[in-house]
């Protein structure tokens, strides 16, 4: 049975518990080269880019000290074009969105409360994987966004030029 590609789901929150601030994943080996802190910028900018999707929300965040201040709790789907999603589509994946990020306290509870995290700023949430399954049943194939292809062009591009430096090393008189 195939697997079924799913969305990437990524969270910033200022009130990851007893880590403070923090970004949120499914399970960091699924991010490859992506990058939550990059994402995360470009949503502050505009909630919606050719490549991700966002809602965003403020909370409270509780400082050691016993302050408390206000700053945007985030919750983006990585990977997604929402030119190749029906209208029909796009509004039930915002709604579906907005529904969860509503719900973002039970990932942080699910969060496990000890220090082994140290000082990274994305932190696995296992709890996340369902919602990325539920949302892959939401978002069609289609408006997956497909591995980028540039790594595998620059290899073979880097691999045409040492076979040429050897041939060229070789044929030299």
């Amino acid at each position: 049975m195939a697997i079924k590609k799913r969305p990437i789901l990524l969270i910033e929150t200022p009130r990851a518990g007893i880590f403070g601030h923090r970004f949120l994943v499914s399970n960091i080996d699924r991010l490859g080269g992506l990058s939550p802190a990059a994402f995360m910028s470009r949503s502050a900018l505009c909630r919606e880019g050719n490549d991700y999707l966002s809602v965003s929300a403020p909370v409270s965040q509780e400082l050691p000290g016993g302050s408390i201040r206000s700053g945007p709790e985030t919750l983006l789907i990585a990977g997604i074009r929402k030119k190749r999603l029906k209208e029909n589509e796009y509004t039930a994946t915002q709604k579906w969105l907005t529904a969860h990020l509503q719900l973002v306290d039970e990932i942080i509870a699910s969060l496990p409360d000890n220090r082994t995290a140290g000082s990274s700023t994305i932190l696995a949430a296992p709890l996340l994987s369902s919602w990325e399954e539920e949302l892959a049943e939401l978002v069609p194939p289609r408006a997956l966004k497909k591995k980028n292809p540039l790594p595998a062009i620059l290899a073979g591009f880097a691999l045409g030029v040492a076979v040429a430096a050897a041939i060229a090393l070789f044929l030299d008189p």
